[in-house]
């Protein structure tokens, strides 16, 4: 009885060894693979309700994405390239917002580096950053 005892002891504590190394979760940009993932929510600094949320590209590095630019809501598709990102554009609102600055909606280009995302306009120059909420 105590060696089936001790063996089952053994493999429990094996199991959950397995599982806990496993990471059966999402991909990050901060574990062990070098390669940064685009999905999940971004948020910008300013304005402060502004972000952008992916989703998973597919195996051709295709997703969607939605957000807001502190103002309108904005949305599109976006083709991910290691760590680079082509944006489209697609369907926004047209509120009018004095004061808020919408640079969010120019999006073009975007790059990663571990949390931090530079979001370039159609033309590359850098426009703003988002940081990883998620």
């Amino acid at each position: 009885m105590k060696r089936g005892m001790i063996v089952f002891a053994l493999g429990a504590v094996c199991a959950l060894a397995l599982t806990a190394c496993g990471g059966g979760g999402a991909a990050s940009s901060s574990g062990g693979d070098s390669t940064p993932t685009i999905e999940g929510k971004w948020k910008a600094e300013d304005p402060r309700d502004a972000y952008l949320e992916f989703g998973a590209p597919d195996g051709d590095g295709k997703g969607s994405y939605k957000g807001k630019d502190g103002c309108n809501s904005i949305a599109g598709t976006f083709t991910m390239q290691a760590d680079n990102a082509d944006v489209k554009q697609g369907p926004s609102t047209l509120m009018a917002c004095p004061g808020v600055n919408d640079w969010l909606s120019k999006i073009g280009s975007l790059s990663i580096a571990g949390d931090n995302m530079t979001v370039k306009d159609d033309k590359g120059k850098e426009i703003g950053t988002l940081t990883r909420a998620d």
